[in-house]
C-alpha cells in the first residue's frame, strides 16, 4: 500500500476532532476498550444503587412525617374524647345558688367552644376575645344603651361570634336576647318589651318574633339592671381566664402548624436535591456511554486499519 505511516502515532486533524467526525489520535488496544467498558458498566451499576438508596430513604421520610402526623391526630383525638367523656370538676365558689347555676351553664358552654374538634384554637381565642369585651363595655357603661343592642349582621360579631360553635348560645347566656326589629336581627341586653307593647293583646299587636321572644319596636333600658350587670360581671371574669388559656393554645398550634410546614418543605427541598443529583448522574452516565461507544468505534477503525495494511498487494 501507498500509505506507509506508522498507525500507532498517526494523528487527525484538530478540527476534525472538534466537529465530531474524527476518532481519537491513538489507538487503544481491544483490552483496554474492553477494560474501560466495565469499568463503566460498574460505575453504572453503583450510580443506579445509590439512586435507589436516595429514594428509598426519601419515601422512608415521608412515610415516618405520615405517621408522625397521625398520630397526634390520634393523640389530640383521645384526648378530645377523655375530656368530652371525663369534663373536670367546677370548682364551687361563694355564689349564691342561682348565680352558681348561672356560672356552671356558662362554663360548659365555654368548654364546648373551646373543643379542637369544633373550632381551631385561633377561632376560639378570637370568639372568647370578642365577648369579653362585648361584656366589658356593658359593664363600663351600663347607663348606655348602645352597648346592649347589637346587630346581628355586625361584620365583628359574624365573624368571630356567629363563625364559632357555641358563640351566639355563650352570649345569649351572657343574657343577650336575640330579638328582630323590622325585619333586623338583634342581640339585646335588658330590652323592655312589655312597655313598647303597650297592650297584653299579643296576637293583635302584630308583633315579629323571634328565639321565643316578641318585639316589634325593642327599647333597651336606659340603665342596665344590676341584676343583669352582676351578671355580665360573672361571664367577664369566666372569660378573662379563659381567654389567657386560649393565647396559649393558640400560639401552642401556631408553632405546630410552622413546625409541620417546615418539615413538609424540607421534604420536598430533601426530594428536589435528590432529583438534581439523580440528573446529574444520568448526564455524567450519559457522556460515560458516549465516550465509550467513541473508544469502541475507533478502536474497531483501527482495528479494521490494521488488518487491510497486513494484507500483500497482489
Amino acid at each position: 500500500m501507498s500509505d506507509t505511516s506508522d498507525p500507532d502515532s498517526e494523528e487527525y486533524d484538530s478540527d476534525e476532532m472538534e466537529d465530531g467526525v474524527g476518532v481519537a489520535a491513538t489507538v487503544i488496544a481491544p483490552t483496554d476498550v474492553k477494560a474501560t467498558i466495565e469499568e463503566l458498566r460498574r460505575k453504572q451499576l453503583s450510580d443506579a444503587q445509590q439512586v435507589a438508596s436516595v429514594e428509598l430513604a426519601a419515601k422512608k421520610a415521608r412515610a415516618a412525617a405520615a405517621e408522625a402526623a397521625a398520630a397526634r391526630f390520634e393523640a389530640a383525638s383521645r384526648a378530645a374524647a377523655e375530656l368530652a367523656r371525663n369534663p373536670p370538676p367546677i370548682v364551687q365558689g361563694s355564689l349564691p345558688p342561682p348565680l352558681q347555676l348561672y356560672k356552671d351553664k356558662l362554663l360548659g358552654i365555654l368548654r364546648s367552644l373551646k373543643d379542637p374538634m369544633k373550632n381551631t384554637p385561633p377561632l376560639q381565642e378570637q370568639c372568647i376575645n370578642t365577648l369579653r369585651s362585648i361584656c366589658q363595655n356593658a359593664i363600663a357603661n351600663p347607663s348606655d344603651p348602645k352597648f346592649r343592642k347589637i346587630k346581628c349582621l355586625n361584620k365583628t360579631i359574624a365573624s368571630k361570634v356567629s363563625n364559632c360553635l357555641y358563640g351566639e348560645d355563650f352570649l345569649v347566656q351572657c343574657g343577650f336576647l336575640r330579638m328582630v326589629e323590622l325585619n333586623e336581627g338583634f342581640f339585646v341586653c335588658g330590652a323592655e318589651t312589655g312597655a313598647v307593647a303597650g297592650t297584653t293583646d299579643l296576637a293583635s299587636a302584630n308583633f315579629t318574633t323571634f328565639n321565643g321572644k316578641i318585639s316589634k319596636k325593642i327599647e333597651v333600658a336606659v340603665q342596665c339592671p344590676v341584676a343583669i350587670v352582676r351578671r355580665l360581671e360573672i361571664a367577664e371574669d369566666v372569660l378573662g381566664k379563659a381567654s389567657a388559656l386560649a393565647v396559649e393554645k393558640t400560639e401552642r398550634w401556631d408553632r405546630e402548624k410552622h413546625r409541620e410546614k417546615n418539615e413538609v418543605q424540607a421534604q420536598k427541598d430533601r426530594a428536589k436535591e435528590a432529583i438534581k443529583d439523580d440528573k446529574e448522574r444520568r448526564r455524567v452516565a450519559e457522556e460515560r456511554k458516549r465516550y465509550a461507544a467513541t473508544a469502541e468505534a475507533a478502536a474497531a477503525a483501527a482495528a479494521a486499519k490494521t488488518k487491510n495494511e497486513e494484507v500483500p498487494d497482489l
